[in-house]
């Protein structure tokens, strides 16, 4: 048997490729474990977010946003961020949330003011933080007039005369115009509507028999001389049920609630209020001074000049002491003195304009529903002719109240023998209407002639 002896340096060359190739392995193992491993993760950050138009119409705006990166952590809101005074406006400010869409939202927004600038952005919160949109600014149109704070003055009952109101408001300060008017009835004031009144488009109705035990309200559309010129439609509460004729009127004067009786004049069957303006009851004799009630210049508003204090039959102090000479250039004086005058015109007013005040305006200070008598009014009391004191107290009430000077402003009475209550009418220069009373000779003229600054009593009648 043949043996062969391989060379030792075969044998070595052999081992040493064999150990080469483990290293390059184990080389290569090492390298693949070392590309196998993660890298660290990348921590979330906040949202990218983008506002979209914002339109607006009628006060209602409309706008949204799109989110373009949710920053590798879920959206918990998003919406819109928006304010009339913060440039960029933030989640402290007003905000809406809105669900996602994908990766957009839409928002409406309503009761923005008129004619006012808005900043809209929008934003997106995630478990980082939030992100905002650029800013939006839109310009809100001008705004029609507003019927604020509407109501009805007056008794509800028939045959009164009942008058819509309301707070005129303008947002951009137009003037106001006449608006318009709408009366309705309706068998209660929970089920509807109601039913429009035929040709009751005054803001003043006067309830017809028919309407007692019903409600009534109106609707007001206010109007504006310039801008968006018409308002909308604003409602009264509702008025009801409404009730049988009334003996009282309830109404405001010098800030305080009170209740007159009414009177039916036996002689003409008008209804008068039981006393003169201002007092505290009805008379119990001509000497009353609880009835005397307040003494008014002619045409002026009850602005304070005409308040009284009476403390008797013979003596009363004005609450207003302060007099002045200085004549007012409106119907309006916009204080409480008494204006004193001594030459003539004896006028309060400075241009003895007469066209604008009780004669056009015959209300005065009565309740609405009544009137300044005119001089046709009283003398129809006294039946065309002069009558006497005794008589016109029995059915009207009236007193010796006296009147208050329009040279001083004090008080002259004469020992309380006399008093005059004013009428409505005139003859457009310095004259006007009044009845006067005189206990000298228990008689009652029913053609006065007086000085507009005369301090008088004021006895209301029904329209």
């Amino acid at each position: 048997m043949k043996t062969t002896t391989l060379p030792l340096i075969s044998i070595g060359w052999r081992a040493r490729a064999a150990r080469a190739s483990l290293a390059v392995i184990v080389l290569a193992i090492l390298a693949l474990a070392i590309s196998c491993k993660k890298d660290p993760p990348v921590p979330p950050v906040e949202p990218l977010v983008t506002t979209s138009p914002v339109t607006v119409s009628g006060g209602v705006a409309t706008g949204g946003g799109e989110i373009t990166d949710d920053g590798r952590s879920p959206i918990t809101a998003a919406g819109l961020a928006w304010s009339s005074t913060n440039t960029t406006p933030t989640l402290a400010d007003d905000t809406t949330k809105n669900a996602l869409s994908g990766k957009t939202f839409t928002a409406t927004i309503s009761g923005l003011e008129p004619s006012t600038t808005y900043y809209f952005r929008a934003y997106a919160t995630n478990a980082v933080g939030t992100a905002y949109g650029e800013v939006v600014t839109v310009n809100t149109e001008n705004g029609g007039p507003e019927a604020r704070n509407t109501g009805i003055e007056g008794n509800a009952n028939i045959t009164n005369k009942i008058k819509a109101t309301f707070t005129y408001f303008d947002h951009e300060g137009d003037a106001q115009a006449p608006g318009t008017y709408q009366w309705y009835v309706a068998n209660d004031s929970t089920s509807g509507p109601g039913t429009a009144i035929s040709g009751a488009t005054d803001s003043i109705y006067t309830i017809p028999a028919a309407d007692q035990g019903r409600f009534l309200r109106a609707a007001i559309t206010p109007k504006a001389e310039g801008g968006s010129t018409t308002g909308a439609v604003a409602y009264t509460p509702w008025m009801g049920p409404i009730g049988d004729e009334p003996t009282t009127v309830t109404f405001m004067y010098n800030g305080e609630e009170v209740t007159y009786g009414i009177i039916t004049s036996p002689t003409t069957g008008k209804k008068w209020l039981d006393r003169n303006i201002g007092a505290k009851q009805a008379a119990t004799n001509i000497y009353d001074y609880l009835a005397f009630g307040d003494l008014f210049q002619w045409g002026r508003p009850a602005d304070g000049h005409q308040l009284m204090n009476w403390q008797s039959s013979t003596v009363g102090v004005p609450v207003n002491s302060e007099t002045t000479d200085i004549k007012s250039a409106t119907d309006i004086p916009g204080h409480a003195k008494f204006i004193t005058v001594l030459a003539a015109p004896r006028d309060w007013r400075e241009d003895n304009n007469m066209g604008t005040r009780w004669t056009a305006q015959p209300q005065g200070p009565c309740p609405i529903g009544w009137h300044i008598p005119a001089n046709v009014d009283w003398k129809a009391e006294m039946n065309g002719e002069d009558n006497t004191l005794s008589g016109s107290y029995s059915w009207l009430k009236l007193t010796i109240c006296g009147s208050r000077d329009n040279k001083t402003g004090l008080e002259y009475m004469a020992e309380y023998r006399y008093a005059s209550y004013w009428g409505s009418g005139s003859n457009g220069v310095t004259i006007v209407d009044a009845v006067s009373v005189s206990a000298d000779d228990n008689t009652v003229l029913s053609a006065s002639i007086q000085n507009l600054c005369t301090g008088n009593a004021v006895r209301c009648i029904r329209d």
